[in-house]
């Protein structure tokens, strides 16, 4: 059977058991391919889904009610349960809208499903209506578990230039990790009254680069700006204030790294960014090593990160302080011409 026979794309609103279903399997083909539990992971994204806080598409296979379910308006009925109760889920994609730029933020096939062309056919839809809209950039950074390469040939059949991308982990047992220093150079932890240095940092570091394609807030101070707030106010996990910090070389903020705990016990950097002029010089080590000794003694013992796969000497810094890689994955950027 193919993608076109029996499966119906459906707005999130409308199918919200559906897309439980494929969430569901997104946790079990997680422990499968990765050996690790990631039902804490989506926990936020259903309680977001089940609050109508999310925008998004499923592809269901499901049969048509026959009567109107009770409290759904006459003017709203068209024939499905707006629930989707007894629908099967097959494939969901959630996405977020920010300015002219929207980000696919979940992606996921049923791990069983052999639906021919069904992730082209769910991908192509989304991906239409947020450039009808007029969005001009779309990325997408979804941790894939199964069906990745039907998934990878239907971005760039769209368009997407895909960006490889490494999830890197240290485990912090035994004795903390030791701290390192460079003369001249002042290391702390975080300071809320430097918050608007440090979007700044964070922007000049890194809007000519790979990585401002794949966070488009980068692009802008503005918007850089926000996602530091929205960071230091939890918005990616508990904000580790102690194991945060900056550099100053003199009254020169020269750097800044930005800790979460997305879970008890474990830690990720968001960003992390050495100015230009003070990078080589020992600063970003100095700075890392402050951040995984100040997790240590705060109870964490696991640090996780993201970097791109091209940026060699960040890399290269990561793997000096013990990081090894998890896995690797892809971003996927679209841009208008």
């Amino acid at each position: 059977m193919t993608a076109a026979e029996g499966v119906e794309l459906r707005p999130l609103a409308e199918a919200v058991d559906a897309a439980e279903q494929v969430i569901d399997d997104y946790v079990r083909a997680g422990a499968v391919a990765w050996g690790e539990d990631l039902a804490p992971a989506v926990e936020p994204l259903r309680g977001a889904i089940r609050l109508g806080r999310m925008s998004g598409w499923v592809a269901c296979r499901g049969e048509r009610s026959e009567s109107r379910p009770k409290g759904v308006p006459k003017r709203k009925w068209s024939g499905r349960s707006v629930s989707g109760a007894g629908d099967q889920g097959l494939g969901l994609i959630v996405y977020l809208e920010r300015a002219s730029s929207g980000r696919l933020s979940f992606v996921h096939l049923l791990s069983s499903s052999s639906e021919e062309g069904l992730a082209a056919r769910l991908l192509g839809h989304v991906v239409d209506r947020l450039q009808a809209a007029g969005f001009r950039h779309i990325t997408s950074q979804a941790n894939l578990v199964a069906h990745q390469e039907a998934i990878h040939l239907a971005y760039v059949g769209l368009g997407f230039r895909a960006i490889g991308r490494m999830v890197m982990s240290v485990a912090l047992a035994g004795e903390p990790p030791a701290r390192s220093s460079v003369p001249g150079y002042d290391l702390s932890a975080w300071d809320d009254r430097l918050l608007e240095r440090v979007a700044q940092l964070f922007h000049d570091a890194n809007r000519d680069t790979v990585d401002a394609l794949i966070y488009p807030q980068f692009r802008t101070f503005e918007e850089t700006e926000q996602m530091v707030q929205a960071v230091r106010d939890g918005g990616a996990g508990a904000f580790a204030e102690e194991a945060s910090g900056i550099v100053l070389h003199g009254r020169v903020l020269c750097g800044a790294i930005m800790l979460v705990r997305p879970e008890p016990g474990q830690g990720f950097v968001v960003v992390v960014a050495i100015a230009p002029a003070h990078q080589g010089r020992g600063v970003g080590r100095a700075l890392v090593s402050r951040t995984l000794a100040s997790a240590w003694e705060a109870g964490i013992r696991t640090v996780e990160l993201t970097v791109t796969e091209e940026n060699r000497p960040a890399v290269a810094l990561y793997q000096r302080l013990g990081f090894s890689l998890k896995r690797r994955m892809a971003a996927y950027v679209w841009e208008a011409t």
